[in-house]
């Protein structure tokens, strides 16, 4: 994965072209926010793992529920300070060059929606590492990685301004890879959607997770 995001900085910075590399760096810079998945799917692993070792298979299905509730909750407030925060910044901080603003919203909006779906779906990946699958974690991983290589070659290909596409792709890429992981997840017992609402839990997972995204 190391190797591969070195040849990918190398190439995207050539497709792209000096300013709009910087434009994507600096606009799309809110998906540094998905960093934060594994703190936040270990807040969610840790309720997992406490219950199933207790053996108790009902409160796990109420831990992955709750959790999913949380992760939205945080998804909602995230979207909406950094939407307002985000572009009043790029409107009137940011030296965008000329004719550039357009693309350098566009760019921020695929980025953020990225990130909004990552956070949403961070109880998927809890519930792969809780039951230890740790291969399927690491072929994500690298399929992530490969991917956005992959799309910097197809750019060229396509009939549309680069910026503007890398951006669309690579949003297409966390919205198949989320899906694919949900898939998968259902093979997992407590993977299943059902109307549960713990009052307790829902206060316990919150402050958890909400002092770890913090």
């Amino acid at each position: 994965m190391m190797v591969l995001a070195i040849f990918t900085s190398r190439v995207l910075l050539a497709t792209l072209g000096v300013e709009n590399y910087g434009i994507y760096n600096v606009v799309g810079g809110v998906v540094m926010f998905a960093s934060i998945k594994s703190i936040l799917a270990s807040s969610v692993q840790r309720f997992l793992n406490f219950y199933k070792g207790k053996g108790e298979p009902d409160t796990v299905l109420k831990v992955f529920n709750t959790s999913i509730n949380v992760h939205l909750i945080l998804a909602l407030l995230f979207a909406a300070v950094v939407e307002f925060v985000g572009i009043w910044f790029i409107k009137n901080q940011l030296v965008i060059p000329d004719g550039s603003l357009d693309s350098a919203l566009f760019v921020f909006q695929c980025s953020l929606i990225a990130v909004i779906v990552t956070i949403v779906t961070i109880p998927y990946d809890a519930a792969v590492i809780a039951n230890e699958h740790m291969n399927f974690y690491a072929y994500i991983s690298v399929a992530d990685t490969a991917l956005k290589l992959l799309i910097i070659f197809l750019l060229p290909l396509l009939p549309f301004e680069y910026l503007n596409s890398y951006a669309v792709l690579v949003l297409a890429i966390a919205v198949l890879l989320r899906v694919i992981s949900i898939i998968y997840c259902q093979r997992f017992a407590e993977c299943r959607i059902v109307k549960i609402f713990d009052k307790d839990l829902f206060k316990d997972m919150s402050s958890f997770a909400g002092w770890n995204f913090f």
